[in-house]
């Protein structure tokens, strides 16, 4: 294409022509939907000690994303604009110490359901079939819904108690967060169509 268009501007130069100029391509938009499975830990501090809970969430995330290029500027470089559904489950537990008299053991449940809003800065390899790209940048975190409660049993001699209320009060419960994401990922071309498969990680509050 540069030699065509060397030669379009020789000829335009001997017979005195407007010289050829290609037109430039506008900001470029690409949708897609986006499926997947999200597994994520959970931790916590009570009176400064650490706390994790003792299962992982594994559930299925859908969302859509919104690519953002210039290809004037760069064919490598777009901006990633992602809108994800993300659902988690966690359980966990406390115990005092049983050594002292009188021991109190919570079964904890979380149960959440978060809208997040990664924008990420990606740089994909432009040329071949397969195309590997990278993504980082942060992440919003809303929540949608959210229940959770907890469990307390109390033991004292031969009697125990239990009573039930919420793990954290709607005052106590982040709303909204933020965080940063990563991923490594591959585009491959389906019905012309790119189809891409992508490893993220992320780290919130």
């Amino acid at each position: 294409l540069t030699s065509l268009w060397s030669m379009v501007k020789k000829y335009n130069a001997c017979v005195g022509q407007e010289e050829y100029s290609k037109v430039p391509k506008k900001i470029r938009v690409t949708l897609g939907p986006i499926a997947g499975m999200s597994s994520s830990t959970l931790d916590y501090k009570i009176e400064n000690s650490d706390q994790n809970f003792d299962n992982t969430s594994v559930k299925p995330v859908l969302g859509a994303s919104f690519n953002f290029s210039v290809p004037t500027i760069s064919e490598k470089l777009s901006l990633q604009v992602v809108v994800l559904y993300a659902p988690n489950y966690f359980e966990g537990s406390t115990q005092d110490d049983p050594m002292v008299p009188g021991v109190s053991t919570s079964e904890i449940w979380l149960d959440v359901k978060h809208v997040k809003i990664p924008v990420l800065a990606r740089y994909t390899y432009p040329k071949g079939v397969i195309r590997p790209y990278i993504n980082i940048g942060p992440v919003i975190n809303l929540v949608a819904s959210q229940e959770n409660e907890m469990t307390t049993t109390s033991t004292f001699g031969g009697s125990s108690r239990t009573n039930t209320k919420p793990f954290l009060e709607d005052d106590g419960f982040l709303t909204l967060s933020g965080g940063v994401a990563a991923g490594l990922g591959i585009s491959y071309p389906v019905f012309n169509k790119p189809l891409s498969l992508e490893a993220r990680y992320e780290i919130n509050d």
